[in-house]
């Protein structure tokens, strides 16, 4: 009950044709009482280049949880996201939905999502907007073997209601070693597959990041 939270900030630095330095910071910070939940996420992904190039990606995501009973929960969320890398100059976000308990053990625990979206999203360079409606599909997972390791695994799988064909995928995966009751070090992978977006050369349908860093709760 009450208060709790995290932040954290990682690094990755890649050399191939160019030297990539990435610094990303995110923040958790969770409400609860009795009932009900109040969840906000933010993430902020800054990408330095040799060749001088800079971008960077983000998000502010609100999420409020009911808890029905031990195995139900409804679920209502926003969400204000942009990508200057795959040239996505504002997308919004408003959903619900449901969300089903499949496992929930002492060291571990797995969720079903399955929610609707409106998407409302401006193209970065030529300014196209779409209004979209999404289904917004998850499955997430919490393994927690020791006090000392722990892991998070989270899916998503969002096509158009009316054309399932255009659809994104996304991956995370982080591992936690803790240092101290506070503290942890902390490995993630991301990954994110666009079926169709924006129409531009220099954009991709898969994209992927490792990242090294630190994670402090309060």
């Amino acid at each position: 009950m009450g208060w709790q939270g995290s932040a954290g900030l990682s690094f990755n630095y890649t050399q191939n044709i160019n030297k990539l330095f990435q610094i990303r910071a995110n923040t958790a910070l969770q409400y609860r009482f009795a009932k009900h939940v109040l969840l906000s996420l933010n993430d902020l992904n800054l990408v330095f280049s040799s060749n001088q190039n800079f971008s960077f990606n983000g998000f502010q995501h609100f999420r409020y949880n009911y808890l029905v009973n031990k195995w139900y929960t409804a679920e209502g969320f926003t969400q204000g996201q942009f990508d200057r890398v795959q040239l996505v100059k504002f997308r919004y976000l408003l959903g619900g939905g449901n969300r089903f308990t499949l496992l929930k053990k002492q060291k571990g625990r797995m969720y079903l999502g399955l929610l609707a979206m409106y998407e409302y999203e401006i193209e970065a360079d030529t300014n196209i907007v779409h209004n979209d409606l999404r289904l917004s599909n998850y499955f997430s997972a919490t393994y927690k073997p020791s006090d000392v390791f722990s892991s998070t695994l989270m899916m998503y799988y969002q096509p158009l209601v009316y054309r399932f064909s255009d659809y994104r995928l996304s991956l995370l995966v982080n591992l936690f070693f803790r240092i101290n009751k506070q503290l942890s070090f902390s490995t993630g992978f991301n990954m994110a597959y666009d079926s169709e977006p924006v129409k531009d050369p220099e954009v991709v349908k898969l994209t992927f990041s490792i990242n090294q860093g630190l994670l402090f709760k309060f």
